[in-house]
């Protein structure tokens, strides 16, 4: 009886219940510097969520999140693969990792595509993905759909990843993974549209971000802003019932001061946002921390 109730309190093979539904589209968003110490100067006449504002307030939204650390490369890896290591920086980057976590998608049917409005070229992300059968969409493929598009330093505006995301979605034939990693908010800053106004910067934002102020803070709201358009056309359309959607940070925004004896955590934080539709709320949703430095997101609906 005792070992009984220990498998009942610690199973190793627990699956979700049966899923009646259509599988979910799943879109997965880790974003530059989306972090809460910007966050904590988001008011009235600094609206730094721009469109992303009222998805805060309708959907799913966690703070006590901490990124797995404090760098892209490193939590894009911890995040989707469960990877202490940079493994495009390893003797693992040309080898098929079978239990990676996409995988579980794969073999419920999805297609799994990562798109970014970056380069491929960025840590060989490119090569790395391609050998785990994820279909690659950077700044370059991009820009092949979007000739016109704005290019920055690291690819093309985050907008553009976002169209096609949509478009992918909509013509979709197959239930959907996609990974997305936006490049806007980081510097050297592209130039964006004016979210926010210089005059309504006060001193204590100088004082803790005194490096690109204006900058830093309009290309954050330009990103959180963008973002929030994507899932505006989401719920304005059909696929509002077959989507689950999540975002998150890769890291704080480092340019920003810290006070280490009262923001060791919070400096360090990121948001965890997440659109569930009403349908898949009844079902079996799991959220994993795997260490008090990462979370790592799985969804498993069983066919």
């Amino acid at each position: 009886m005792g070992f009984e109730n220990f498998k009942r309190a610690f199973s190793l093979s627990t699956t979700t219940p049966y899923n009646p539904q259509n599988k979910p589209h799943i879109f997965l968003n880790l974003m530059e510097s989306f972090a809460n110490n910007a966050l904590e100067f988001h008011t009235l006449n600094i609206n730094l969520l721009g469109e992303l504002e009222k998805y805060f307030k309708e959907d799913f939204v966690f703070e006590r999140f901490l990124s797995a650390a404090n760098g892209t490369a490193p939590s894009l890896f911890y995040l989707y693969f469960n990877s202490p290591i940079i493994l495009t920086k390893s003797k693992y980057i040309k080898t098929p990792l079978g239990q990676n976590p996409t995988q579980i998608f794969a073999k419920q049917g999805y297609d799994v595509i990562f798109i970014t409005s970056g380069k491929g070229s960025w840590f060989r992300m490119g090569s790395f993905l391609k050998e785990q059968n994820i279909k690659v969409i950077d700044a370059i493929s991009l820009l092949k759909d979007y000739p016109n598009a704005q290019k920055t330093a690291y690819g093309i505006l985050d907008e553009y990843m976002y169209y096609k995301a949509y478009e992918l979605f909509k013509t979709a034939q197959k239930p959907l993974l996609i990974i997305a990693l936006s490049t806007s908010n980081h510097p050297p800053y592209p130039k964006v549209y004016e979210s926010i106004s210089k005059a309504n910067l006060s001193g204590k934002i100088n004082e803790k971000l005194p490096k690109n102020t204006y900058e830093n803070l309009n290309n954050y709201a330009y990103a959180n802003s963008e973002f929030g358009k994507f899932v505006s056309k989401i719920k304005a359309s059909d696929l509002k019932d077959k989507i689950i959607i999540a975002a998150t940070g890769d890291h704080r925004v480092r340019d920003m001061k810290i006070d280490p004896l009262r923001e060791k955590a919070f400096a360090y934080s990121v948001p965890f946002h997440l659109y569930v539709p009403q349908i898949y709320q009844k079902i079996f949703i799991m959220i994993n921390i795997a260490s008090p430095l990462t979370k790592t997101f799985f969804l498993h609906f069983m066919s």
